[in-house]
């Protein structure tokens, strides 16, 4: 489910190790994989090579917490169970996938009501974290769930920052706020975690990645630290991506009711 990047990154060989399956394979991420299980839930494992272990144990171990401090909401995935021997959760399955591969697969048939929805589920799922002291720190239409009605469900916590802890993720650069610091010197901040939901938008909005046109990361870094970014001109929700990506809004409840209040016909797409 995750997309993003490790904070501190160490590029190394290292022998192949083979992990024991639980179910049917899903996906996989930076901390482990997702399995479907007989049962029709999913099991999330962190990897176990003796190298990262340790590492992604203790980022399910966060997982487990922010769970544990949500509890049930409509914006989450149902938690079934944490195994804190083998750091293990086992989770509702979400029949349709992530929302970047449902509308990687179905844009052009997706109603603006329908885009409105979730652009609304999005912001409200990331206001809902920050109201705890989360900042997911990888925001992105990989991180976001759709169950069998289409309702967006977010995910994927094992970077998270909680109560100001160090996040051992950052977003992909396209969510990536231009003044983000390295995550060694810096907590990440609800600023920052604000910003990805722009570009989220922005994809639900157009079925379009920002600068999908370009492959480096560093041509679009630069373009977001000169303050440059796609023309929103008759893009539906074009006024709160643009205050996503200016960091001109103070939280991302703002940025639903703002995208709740717009009306669908402004948009040429």
């Amino acid at each position: 489910m995750s997309g993003g990047h490790p904070a501190n990154t160490g590029e190394h060989q290292e022998p192949i190790h083979v992990m024991t399956g639980k179910g049917d394979f899903l996906g996989g991420g930076v901390t482990g994989i997702v399995e479907l299980l007989d049962s029709g839930d999913v099991v999330k494992s962190p990897w176990t090579s003796p190298s990262r272990v340790s590492d992604c144990k203790a980022d399910m171990l966060i997982e487990a917490q922010v769970y544990e401090r949500l509890g049930k909401h409509p914006r989450l995935v149902e938690l079934k169970h944490w195994d804190p021997v083998d750091h293990t959760l086992t989770l509702g399955y979400m029949p349709h996938g992530t929302l970047k591969a449902f509308i990687e697969k179905n844009g052009q048939t997706i109603s603006p009501a329908q885009r409105q929805q979730w652009a609304m589920e999005a912001a409200e799922a990331v206001a809902l974290l920050h109201s705890h002291g989360v900042i997911h720190c990888d925001v992105g239409p990989h991180n976001f769930l759709l169950d069998d009605l289409l309702s967006l469900k977010i995910a994927d916590f094992a970077g998270s920052s909680v109560d100001g802890s160090r996040a051992t993720v950052v977003p992909g650069v396209r969510y990536r706020a231009p003044d983000l610091a390295a995550r060694s010197i810096q907590p990440a901040t609800i600023k920052e975690d604000i910003f990805a939901p722009g570009s989220t938008i922005y994809f639900v909005s157009t079925g379009d990645e920002v600068y999908a046109d370009l492959t480096e990361d560093d041509d679009i870094e630069k373009l977001y630290v000169d303050g440059v970014f796609p023309d929103l001109s008759g893009v539906l929700f074009g006024k709160a991506i643009a205050l996503c990506w200016r960091q001109e809004v103070e939280s991302a409840r703002v940025v639903m009711e703002l995208v709740g209040s717009m009306p669908l016909e402004d948009t040429n797409r």
